[in-house]
C-alpha cells in the first residue's frame, strides 16, 4: 500500500531526482527525472526537475485518498475490502448455522413425546368401554405427565360415561387449561352427552368451560368425600409405582406434594 504523505514528501524533497516517481511504481519516469536533471542541469546551470518535484507534491497533496489509491494502489484497498467483507459473511453464515442447529434441536425435543405407558393402555380400555380400568390407568398417567389435555378430557368423557358430572367438569375444565385447542369437541362428543344435559353444563359453557363459584358451592356434600377417595386413590397409585421402581424417591415425593397441594 503507497502511502500518499510519504509520496508527496518524496516529491517535495527528492523531486529533482524523481524518488517519488520510483516509490509510486513509475520507473520509467523516473529515470526520465534523472536524465531531465542531469541534462538541464549541465546545459541551463538549473535542475529544471525540481520544480516538476514542487508541482508532483502539490498534486499529490491536493488528490483524495480514493483518488490516490485508485490511482497508484491498482485496487489493493477494494481487495482487501472484499476479503473483510468475505470474512464477515463467513463469520454470519457460521452464526446462522449454530443458531438454525439450536432451533432444531429445541424443536426435536420439543416434539419428541414423553413415553407414558398408562395413557396407552388407558385409551385402549376407554376405547373398549372398560372404564373403570380405563380411568385407574388414565389417573396414573397423569403422575407422569400432568399436562396432556387428552388424558384430561378422555377422563371426562369417563366420568360423563358413568354419570360423574362433578369429576367430568373438573378433568373437562383441566382439559381446557392445559391447552386443549379444538373446543367443538365438547359439543359434539356422543360420550358426553350426559354432561351437556346437566343443569350446571350451560352456565359451565358460558364462563369459558371453567366451573364457576355459585356451582362449587351448591355441589353436594358427598363432593368432598369423592375428592378424598380420588386423592387416596392416587396417593396409593403413587405409592405403588414407586415400590415398582417407575419413580424415584424423589420424583414420588415432588408428586405427593403436587397431589396435596390440589
Amino acid at each position: 500500500m503507497k502511502s500518499k504523505t510519504v509520496a508527496g514528501f518524496l516529491a517535495l524533497f527528492g523531486g529533482a531526482f524523481g524518488i517519488h516517481r520510483f516509490y509510486l511504481n513509475e520507473a520509467p519516469i523516473g529515470v526520465f527525472y534523472i536524465f531531465l536533471f542531469m541534462f538541464t542541469r549541465t546545459t541551463l546551470n538549473f535542475p529544471v526537475t525540481a520544480i516538476l518535484g514542487v508541482i508532483d507534491c502539490v498534486r499529490l497533496f491536493s488528490m483524495s485518498t480514493e483518488q490516490f489509491d485508485q490511482k497508484y494502489n491498482k485496487g489493493k484497498q477494494r481487495q482487501r475490502g472484499f476479503r473483510s467483507r468475505d470474512r464477515r459473511g463467513r463469520r454470519q453464515t457460521r452464526e446462522v448455522r449454530s443458531e438454525q442447529v439450536e432451533r432444531n434441536t429445541q424443536v426435536r425435543r420439543q416434539r419428541k413425546p414423553k413415553s407414558n405407558p398408562f395413557k396407552v393402555s388407558g385409551l385402549k380400555k376407554y376405547k373398549y368401554f372398560d372404564l373403570e380400568h380405563a380411568i385407574e390407568d388414565l389417573n396414573k398417567a397423569l403422575l407422569v405427565d400432568d399436562t396432556d389435555s387428552q388424558i384430561y378430557f378422555t377422563l371426562a368423557c369417563s366420568y360423563s360415561l358413568q354419570e360423574n358430572p362433578d369429576a367430568a367438569y373438573l378433568n373437562l375444565q383441566k382439559a381446557v387449561n392445559t391447552g386443549m385447542k379444538d373446543l367443538t369437541k365438547i359439543n359434539s362428543e356422543d360420550n358426553l352427552a350426559f354432561l351437556r344435559t346437566h343443569k350446571d353444563f350451560e352456565a359451565f359453557k358460558e364462563n369459558g368451560y371453567q366451573q364457576t363459584r355459585t356451582a362449587r358451592l351448591s355441589a353436594p356434600k358427598g363432593e368432598n368425600l369423592l375428592d378424598n377417595d380420588v386423592l387416596l386413590s392416587q396417593l396409593n397409585k403413587l405409592a405403588e409405582l414407586r415400590k415398582k421402581g417407575l419413580l424415584s424417591e424423589k420424583e414420588f415425593e415432588y408428586e405427593r406434594k403436587k397431589l396435596l397441594r390440589k
